[in-house]
């Protein structure tokens, strides 16, 4: 069972584990002692450790973030939407089909991050940004970021209980004006994220889905989408919604069929025969666009920290190139990095590099606001 610090398990007898479930719903003390054979003292003491909780003071549904420390980019903590990006991590992978380990993606994340300072000047307090070699520009100046911390998962909590707190916390920053950046954990976060900005989107969006998979797993019955299936389930409960798959690659029992009309495949092969342009070719230039970046889209030569590794694929620099050319032509609503196992990575290397793509898509985002407001179209500002 997962720990409330990332990273942290513990192990539990089977009689514990069925007590634990026995309190899927409040239950009163006394019938506690009974049903358990405690003693008063016993229970007294297993409230005084926090190990019960009194029903009436308990909040299952409160959106309550773990600090966790060094913050991203070691910008300010703060509420969620309270600055024009907002981080939120998602450490969870109990509904991912490839094994454990993303969970620890935000943290990994955090942790090399600490390389890339998040620098204010010292008269006006506002953000100096970074300076991008390969742009040749300053990226991210006078860009406020905060970190919101993590959505911890609570002991317990069902899939779909875990899900609207993640749908609720990027609602409420999209909501203030806020780019809600989601951490993950495994696929399955971007179910949530894309269903909450779709949840306060006045105008249709579409989906940039960059991966080695198509996500197209089986529907699963009684819980939500695993992380191989992630994509299914958006596309089936929207299909009119453009959604761009792109990168995939290696041997699959058959050709990917398409969900709806408005729904594309592009294998790494097709993007490097064709160019860059053709991944943009499929995402209506006037409607916004969700980004969900998993990072086994890459060769694993240079990004080896994930569950599925693939051989071949994207290089760096083209997934590089994608992202600055979508965060320039479209207004980003969400976006999300997932799948990254620091379990599998070498020194950090994985973690390093979702983190300087991440930073070519805000900055190609951000460096446009001036165009944008001129065109009257919406800003991350208000």
């Amino acid at each position: 069972m997962r720990g409330r610090v990332p990273g942290k398990e513990f192990v539990l007898s089977q009689d514990v584990a069925n007590c634990l479930a026995s309190l899927g719903t409040p239950t009163p003390l006394a019938d506690v002692q009974v049903s358990w054979g405690l003693k008063r003292e016993t229970i007294a003491s297993l409230l005084h450790l926090g190990l019960l909780e009194e029903a009436e003071a308990a909040t299952p549904d409160a959106d309550v973030f773990s600090d966790f420390f060094p913050r991203l980019f070691g910008c300010p903590r703060g509420p969620v939407g309270n600055a024009q990006v907002t981080f939120i991590g998602a450490p969870c992978d109990f509904m991912s089909q490839t094994g454990a380990g993303a969970r620890n993606g935000p943290a990994a994340l955090r942790m090399a991050s600490t390389h890339l300072e998040y620098a204010v000047d010292s008269d006006t307090s506002a953000p100096l940004g970074w300076y991008d070699c390969a742009s040749g520009k300053q990226c991210l100046a006078n860009i406020t970021l905060s970190d919101a911390g993590d959505i911890t998962p609570c002991l317990g909590q069902s899939q779909m209980a875990y899900g609207a707190r993640i749908s609720k916390s990027v609602r409420t920053a999209a909501a203030l004006g806020s780019l809600p950046v989601l951490i993950g954990g495994d696929h399955s976060v971007s179910y949530w994220g894309i269903s909450a900005v779709q949840g306060i989107s006045e105008s249709p969006f579409a989906v940039l889905h960059l991966d080695a998979h198509s996500d197209l797993g089986p529907r699963s019955q009684g819980n939500g989408p695993a992380n191989g299936g992630f994509a299914r389930w958006v596309i089936e409960e929207n299909p009119e919604m453009p959604f761009v798959t792109a990168g995939l690659k290696g041997f699959l029992p058959a050709k990917q069929p398409s969900l709806s009309g408005s729904h594309t495949l592009l294998t790494a092969s097709d993007i490097l025969r064709e160019g860059f342009e053709t991944v943009l070719s499929f995402l209506p230039e006037e409607l916004p666009c969700y980004v969900t970046l998993d990072l086994d889209v890459l060769d694993p030569s240079a990004a080896p920290g994930t569950n599925v590794p693939v051989p071949g694929g994207l290089r760096f620099e083209d997934v590089s190139q994608i992202l600055r050319m979508v965060g320039t032509r479209h207004r980003l609503i969400g976006v999300d990095v997932v799948e990254i196992n620091p379990d599998r990575d070498l020194y950090s290397r994985s973690a390093s590099i979702a983190l300087h793509l991440m930073l070519t898509l805000l900055g190609a985002a951000f460096g446009n606001q001036a165009r944008r407001r001129t065109a009257g179209r919406h800003d991350y500002t208000q």
